[in-house]
């Protein structure tokens, strides 16, 4: 300054052009740039000094005036003050609408002098923008990564966000569920407060309470299966980077400039399903002799579960934290006990593991309760082994590729349509067993929502050599879990396995062959076909429909490739057991559930039930055994009476329960026209099949009863009709079930009876479609008759 600005001195700058009506000024911006129209205020205003003098800085209510006034001291000569116009958010120039450098002459005028001085106020505002840095890899269903978003270039205003498409996670996420707001978390540096909102499939990122300057930054955290909500899941056989996009939504942008400005980030995920270890080394159980012959000794205080049930030749243990569900061993010489330990020689051995799933479970679709195990079959124990078994929903990608060209190119009829799940399985220090029986359940609504598909089979990837699907039971339903439960045997032991959908393929000439057979089949004699169950049930070695089906069906049968093993003689069902925990009174204190073999026959015993043996002491265990039918009492059950296929014999004998024991079958939803199903217990004092009191539930194929004491109890069928079938339920399959071809017809002469019939039968029932392929072979044989005669024509 020339001179001196005495105390209480002012200078007053016109800021009028920097705020005029809306519109009119041009950092307001005009048509049709008018995106924000402010008012310039105090807060965009600060002013220093280096004199004694002390300078504060206000604008008027009009937005026109800024005065600068001094107190406390004179403003010496060569003292400066200094102004400093800044952009708040609620004031101009956060946006420059026209682009490039925009000079503005202001006028600062002394009011004691009235001296005046231009200065330029200039702007070129820069376009907000983002930059943002990856977190890491998922390596796990319930891992996390981040993106880490900077902000750059501009200010973001309160109430604007930043907005991040999810569409391309679905791949990643179990069951392809959409993320919920439980999968997000959001943190962030600034004034302002940061939120996260997942609609539908976008994660919208909103600035709150103040606005986020330059140089702030927003954290996502993406967390899989947090608080119930869907987890990981990468079927890729191998690490996916997924590019996402999060893009600026400013309500001011930068009009010359691209709008909302956006920015990539990778999702990278390498989900690899921890390991389910089984161990064959247990504390408290010692093998001598490891290499054969074997022998055993179990200590009881170590490991209390084990037990000889239910006679001395068997010895089951529920070994704790190994794997395994139960591990039972038998010996032709018997166990025997002294104190504490359980010894005796080791003929055979059957491992069951526990029920297997993935660590957050499955999704929705596939049934969060499913489930698989395995049930192995030794002639000696495996010392020092382990079982190492990876699960996931859907299958890698490779797999699903070999699956397809199992089911396409070993000659089955039928087609790939999904896979529910897949389970791998490394062994270690393991034989190859003798028998292995797969277990897997599903959704019982899985298959309807898959189009084309009705069948549902268990694949088989080998270590090494051709896989194969393999011959799959339906066992049965379960109406609290809604799931369906299958069981296969895996002649090539423990390796990799799918649950799949298959559907009939798309070959018009092998679906007319595949009737074709079914009909023939279905018309030859009944002492030349294997014995089977109709279509309602679902027979051993065959697929399970869901519904029933006739036995002319016109959609192709898939027969699994698999060999068919040497006919044996079916060995005894070895029963289940269960352990009964009950207080010195006999009065149960835990509820247990009692499942036969063949899962068709349940038996629950509740908490407070009084369960005594044949002296009046309290039950220590039950057992449950299929009765073959060759083995049942040559007793009729009366002339109207007929074996419907499920017997079983519950013991001890001599066993009371008070009150009564809930004792239920599964038997198929259709029961044939003509026949009521009940359940009936011999009584081996009178020689005789009594009645008990039946209630059939046809919607879910349960048969319920209640007893109170153990004896031999069966289904038989009862004819209400002249032209009744004879039973429906296939007996409980023990001996061997791979598939075996369905024997030809009796003789040729009835197989043509039977082709013929197809043949006309299939006419009637598709007689426009027919007598369209009729037209047009008549059409091709008189076009071509006519080249014939038009080429003789043209050599005259």
């Amino acid at each position: 300054m020339n001179t001196k600005i005495p105390k209480d001195g002012t200078i007053t700058i016109d800021v009028s052009t920097l705020d005029q009506p809306a519109g009119s000024s041009l950092l307001d911006g005009t048509n049709p740039f008018s995106e924000w129209y402010g008012n310039f205020t105090t807060a965009n205003v600060e002013v220093t000094n280096n004199g004694p003098a002390t300078w504060t800085a206000t604008v008027d209510p009009t937005y026109s005036t800024l005065t600068l006034t001094s107190t406390g001291a004179d403003t010496p000569v060569n003292d400066y003050v200094n102004v400093t116009f800044i952009g708040v958010k609620g004031s101009p120039w956060t946006v420059d609408s026209f682009g490039g450098d925009i000079p503005l002459f202001l006028i600062a005028t002394r009011t004691d002098d009235s001296s005046t001085a231009p200065l330029n106020f200039d702007i070129d505002t820069v376009p907000g923008t983002l930059s943002v840095v990856n977190g890491p890899v998922i390596s796990t269903p319930s891992g996390s990564t981040w993106a880490n978003f900077t902000i750059t270039g501009n200010d973001i205003d309160q109430g604007d966000n930043i907005s991040i498409p999810l569409g391309g996670l679905t791949p990643v996420i179990a069951g392809g569920e959409p993320l919920t707001n439980a999968n997000v978390q959001v943190t962030n540096t600034g004034l302002a407060t940061w939120t996260g909102q997942i609609s539908g499939k976008t994660l919208n990122l909103t600035a709150n309470t103040n606005f986020a300057a330059v140089g702030d930054t927003v954290n996502v955290t993406f967390i899989g299966g947090a608080s119930g909500a869907p987890h990981w899941l990468d079927n890729s056989d191998g690490q996916q980077n997924i590019l996402l996009t999060a893009t600026r939504v400013d309500s001011r942008p930068d009009s010359l400039n691209p709008p909302n400005p956006s920015v990539n980030f990778n999702f990278d995920i390498n989900t690899i399903p921890p390991s389910n270890v089984a161990s064959t080394t247990i504390n408290g159980l010692t093998i001598t002799n490891c290499n054969g012959p074997q022998s055993l000794s179990v200590d009881t205080s170590i490991v209390p579960s084990a037990a000889l049930i239910p006679n001395s030749s068997v010895l089951q243990i529920q070994p704790v934290n190994s794997g395994f569900k139960t591990i039972t061993f038998y010996s032709r010489s018997g166990f025997s006990q002294n104190g504490n330990l359980i010894t005796g020689a080791i003929s055979g051995v059957n491992l069951v593991s526990k029920e297997i799933t993935p660590v957050s479970g499955f999704s929705t679709g596939i049934g969060p309760q499913a489930s698989f195990n395995y049930s192995i079959f030794l002639s000696a124990y495996p010392c020092a082994a382990t079982l190492s078994t990876q699960i996931w929903e859907g299958a890698l990608s490779g797999d699903t590729n070999t699956f397809f060209q199992i089911v396409n190119n070993n000659g089955n009829k039928a087609s790939l349509i999904g896979t529910a799940y897949e389970t791998k399985i490394v062994k270690t220090n393991f034989p190859t067993p003798d028998t292995v029986k797969i277990h897997m359940s599903v959704n019982s609504s899985w298959i309807s929502s898959l189009p084309g598909a009705n069948h549902i089979y268990i694949g088989r990837i080998p270590d090494s050599g051709t896989g194969s699907v393999l011959n799959t039971s339906f066992l049965y339903y379960d109406p609290v879990k809604n799931l369906d439960y299958f069981e296969a045997d895996s002649p090539g032991g423990l390796s990799t396995f799918g649950l799949l959908a298959l559907g009939p393929n798309n070959n018009v000439f092998q679906i007319i062959t595949l009737a074709i057979v079914n009909q023939v089949s279905y018309l030859a004699p009944a002492a030349q076909a294997a014995p089977a169950a109709p279509a309602a049930a679902a027979p051993a070695g065959q697929s399970y429909v869901g519904s029933a089906s006739s036995a002319s069906t016109q959609y192709p049968q898939f027969t699994p490739m698999v060999t068919a093993a040497p006919t044996t003689p079916a060995p005894p069902d070895p029963g289940q057991t269960a352990k009964i925990n009950s207080n010195a009174n006999g009065v149960i204190t835990q509820a247990a559930t009692l499942v036969s073999t063949d899962k068709r026959a349940t038996l629950i015993l509740g908490e407070g039930v009084t369960a005594k043996d044949s002296a009046g002491h309290p039950l220590s265990s039950i057992t449950i055994k299929a009765i073959p039918e060759g083995d049942l009492p040559s007793t009729s059950p009366g002339t109207d009476f007929s074996f419907a296929g499920m017997a079983y014999e519950i013991t001890p004998d001599g066993a009371t329960f008070s009150p009564s024991l809930a004792l239920s079958f599964v038997v198929p939803l259709n029961a044939p026209i003509g026949e009521e199903l009940t359940i009936k217990e011999y009584d081996q004092a009178t020689g005789t099949w009594q009645d008990l009191p039946t209630q059939h539930d046809p919607s879910t194929g349960k048969l319920t009863t209640s007893i109170s004491h153990f004896c031999c109890f069966a289904i038989f069928a009862k004819s209400t009709a002249p032209a009744a079938q004879s039973a429906f339920l296939t007996p409980a399959p023990t001996a061997n079930t791979n598939a075996v071809t369905p024997p030809p017809p009796a003789n040729a002469m009835s197989a043509f009876i039977g082709m013929m019939f197809w043949i006309a039968t299939l006419i009637a029932q598709n007689l426009i479609i027919f007598a369209g392929i009729v037209i047009i072979a008549v059409a091709v044989i008189l076009y071509a008759r006519k080249r014939r005669i038009d080429r003789r024509l043209g050599g005259i």
